[in-house]
């Protein structure tokens, strides 16, 4: 569960952000981005991190300082949002779930029983929040699945970046193409049900000889 917390704090800050919060090439890279903000393992932060496998292969230049919710303020101080009236609470929530020690991260009651949470779960049983709820999925839907101008839904103006063609269009030529290939394949054997490979995993076992058969019993 605190690794459950920990993922649900990034998706949080992604959905805030608008952008993947820890991002990278690779591991070393993305676990790099997660010093920068969580801080790397020390003395005060999750010591036992050191001793994990990879961490000399991850092992960060410098030392990092632990600065949550520092590093999501000036992430957002471009962002046009009202952060200490709006989302004060939100980055609170957001420091305690996001510790590189899993011992010290707000348990999923704690998370329930938090400032931000209580005032969502009042704020979502309004009738207008409903409404614009509806409304913004059913442009998101446009927007995403068929291409449409969110605006006229009374959306963002932003168009979806398919060209042209909406998810669903693009989709169901994919699944099309993959179809046929299937086909294809399977009308390409002769008929012999002993050339069906599908459990075969010489490949994998690296064994020389082809797996042997079990007879067949009625």
């Amino acid at each position: 569960k605190e690794t459950d917390i920990f993922s649900l704090g990034c998706l949080m800050a992604q959905i805030l952000l608008n952008k993947p919060v820890f991002s990278g090439k690779d591991r070393a890279s993305k676990i790099g981005a997660m010093y920068k903000v969580i801080g790397s393992p020390g003395s005060t932060n999750f010591p036992d991190g050191k001793r994990f496998p990879h961490y000399e292969k991850t092992k960060p230049e410098k030392k990092y300082k632990r600065g949550v919710e520092k590093a999501f303020r000036y992430l957002l101080k471009d962002s046009g949002l009202e952060v200490e009236e709006d989302y004060s609470s939100a980055l609170d929530l957001l420091e305690l779930m996001l510790h590189l020690d899993p011992a010290e991260r707000i348990t999923p009651t704690e998370a329930l029983e938090h400032e931000f949470m209580a005032k969502h779960k009042d704020k979502i049983k309004s009738a207008e929040y409903r409404k614009q709820f509806v409304k913004d999925w059913m442009s998101l839907r446009d927007s995403v699945l068929l291409d449409k101008d969110p605006s006229k839904s009374g959306g963002s103006s932003a168009r979806s970046p398919l060209n042209g063609r909406g998810l669903l269009q693009k989709s169901a030529g994919e699944k099309e193409t993959k179809r046929k290939a299937m086909l294809l394949e399977a009308t390409a054997g002769d008929g012999d049900d002993d050339d069906d490979d599908l459990y075969n995993m010489d490949d994998i076992l690296d064994d020389t000889k082809p797996a042997s058969k079990k007879a067949k019993t009625n």
